[in-house]
């Protein structure tokens, strides 16, 4: 058996201390677990991307992904020149 060194952020170590006070299980049989439902969750096509997280979500303008990170560059690119034509549209149609 291997053995693995993991960090954890403030907030992770307080959900572990948690689930090892309701469950009993020690943190090698809680992260054995959790990662066994990860596993059986990617098998059934369950496992969702940030992207995908968000589009969910349906975040508020400023927070809403245009696009998935690979295409991300590209997207915004995009967009800017889409922006950038309805400006020049606008102002043309204001007569400036």
């Amino acid at each position: 058996m291997a053995t693995r060194s993991v960090r954890l952020d403030e907030g992770g170590e307080k959900m572990l201390a948690q689930l090892r006070r309701l469950t009993g299980m020690s943190t090698s049989a809680l992260l054995r677990r959790g990662l066994a439902e990860y596993e059986r969750i990617a098998r059934e096509g369950r496992l969702e991307r940030p992207y995908e997280i968000c589009a969910r979500l349906n975040l508020s303008r400023g927070g809403r992904a245009i696009a998935p990170a690979k295409r991300a560059k590209r997207a915004v690119r995009v967009a800017r020149q889409l922006r950038f034509r309805d400006y020049v549209r606008e102002k043309h149609r204001r007569g400036g």
